[in-house]
Order: structure tokens, then C-alpha cells, then sequence
């Protein structure tokens, strides 16, 4: 049984534990557990702050808090993610804005019936993967957004 991952298992008395990897102990160690909830509300933080307005602001705190002390590589990897693909969003939201003010003049406003829906599309695309990834973050798993340049390593 040493081979398997710490956790919370069923004794074969039918008594819960937690098993730290190589023992049984009545409860979990505090302060992993709760070092790992504050790293899970952070993440979460990094992929719904900018669903909240906080655009790059939030991931960049996360971020920010993710190299403080003894940092976290799965924090920092959620916090860069979100930085990235909001940061692509932003850069691709504003040109495509810029395009269609361009493309409404040159057609007397009659590219604004494709142009709008695109923009549309795009934002709740942004909104969906954003979901997703906060669904991820949310479980303990690594996420990576499927569109988006890796502007921060």
C-alpha cells in the first residue's frame, strides 16, 4: 500500500482515514490541506477575476502570490495561463473592435451584421474556456487554454 497517493481511504474495518503515503493517521495534516484550499481559491481567483472585470489584474495578483514564500508551481501555472489567454484576448478583442469600426465606415455600417456576431462569438468563446478552466482549477487539475499565446513562461 505504500505505493498509493496521500488521501482520504476506507479502512477494511470501514473506518475513514487518512493515509499520508506510508501510514494511518486519524486526520489530515492541517496545513497541507489548507495550504492546498488557499492555492484552489486562488487559482479559481485567476480564471473568474476577469469574468468579474478584473481582465489581467486578478491572474497578475495570483501570479504574484504564486512566487511569494514557497511558491507553488501549480498556482503559478494557472496564474500564467489565465494571464496569457487574457492578455490574447484583449490584444485580439481590441484589433478585431478596431477592424470592425474600419470595415462599418467603408460599408455605411453594413458590416457590422457580421462583425458583431463575431465579436459576440468571441467573447463567450472567452467566457466558456474561462469556465472550464475554473471547473479544472477547481478539481486540482493543470489546465491549459487551447487558443492563446504564451506570452509568460
Amino acid at each position: 500500500m505504500s505505493h498509493t497517493a496521500p488521501g482520504w481511504y476506507q479502512t477494511a474495518d470501514g473506518i475513514t482515514r487518512w493515509w499520508d503515503g506510508s501510514a494511518w493517521t486519524a486526520v489530515a495534516p492541517v496545513a497541507q490541506t489548507q495550504q492546498q484550499s488557499n492555492e484552489r481559491n486562488l487559482a479559481l481567483l485567476a480564471h473568474l477575476g476577469p469574468l468579474l472585470g478584473l481582465s489581467v489584474i486578478a491572474p497578475a495578483i495570483v501570479l504574484y502570490k504564486a512566487n511569494e514564500g514557497q511558491p507553488s508551481p501549480w498556482l503559478r501555472h494557472h496564474a500564467v495561463e489565465s494571464l496569457n489567454f487574457n492578455l490574447a484576448f484583449l490584444l485580439a478583442y481590441f484589433g478585431l473592435f478596431f477592424l470592425t469600426f474600419v470595415i462599418a465606415i467603408v460599408t455605411l455600417g453594413f458590416g457590422l451584421f457580421v462583425m458583431v456576431p463575431v465579436l459576440m462569438a468571441m467573447v463567450v468563446g472567452s467566457i466558456i474556456m474561462s469556465i472550464i478552466a475554473t471547473v479544472a482549477a477547481s478539481k486540482g487539475e493543470w489546465y491549459r487554454y487551447p487558443v492563446t499565446i504564451r506570452f509568460i513562461k
